[in-house]
């Protein structure tokens, strides 16, 4: 199955980029400082008075912030094909979701006094409820591509002909 040019425009875009993210990546080992009288200096001069603080680093924060939504943005919306956009979408949100995990996991073994303690099973109510959602949209979506294609459809009763079995009850209980 060979890739379709929209996906080899993409692929060709993203290793293109690949030797200026590389130069970013090395930048970012130091520090630079805007050029003295230079507009960005006296906005960030003038940030750090208003916020009484010396080394603002909020900046960076905020801007990481940023670059990381747009760069999700841009690899979810990229694709033409919607199923691919779609995906994409599942993907990022389930990362989300682990990386969500892990943080309320890291604060479970804090001190927290109960009422934070309670707000804490409620977020983690909340997620699993969210990560529910998601995997059934998932196997949702891998329902529909095994029902259409019949070489999957035949690999897989070969395998199931050959005495391999798989739980249905697993099955009905992760697509409902």
């Amino acid at each position: 199955m060979g890739i379709t040019e929209t996906q080899r425009a993409a692929l060709t875009q993203m290793l293109d980029t690949a030797a200026d993210l590389d130069r970013w990546r090395l930048r970012a080992h130091r520090v630079e400082e805007p050029e003295r009288g230079s507009e960005l200096a006296v906005r960030l001069a003038l940030d750090a008075i208003k916020a009484k603080q010396l080394y603002p680093s909020s900046h960076f924060t905020v801007l990481r912030g940023a670059l990381v939504g747009a760069s999700q943005a841009v690899y979810i919306l990229g694709p033409q094909e919607r199923d691919v956009r779609r995906e994409r979408g599942l993907t990022v949100l389930t990362e989300m979701h682990v990386q969500m995990e892990k943080y309320y996991d890291f604060l479970g073994r804090t001190e927290l006094n109960a009422v934070d303690r309670a707000s804490l099973r409620d977020q983690q109510v909340w997620l699993n409820e969210r990560r529910d959602d998601v995997r059934r949209l998932t196997f949702r979506r891998l329902a529909i591509i095994f029902h259409r294609s019949r070489l999957l459809r035949r690999i897989f009763g070969e395998v199931f002909n050959s005495g391999v079995t798989i739980s249905s009850a697993r099955i009905a209980h992760t697509v409902r």
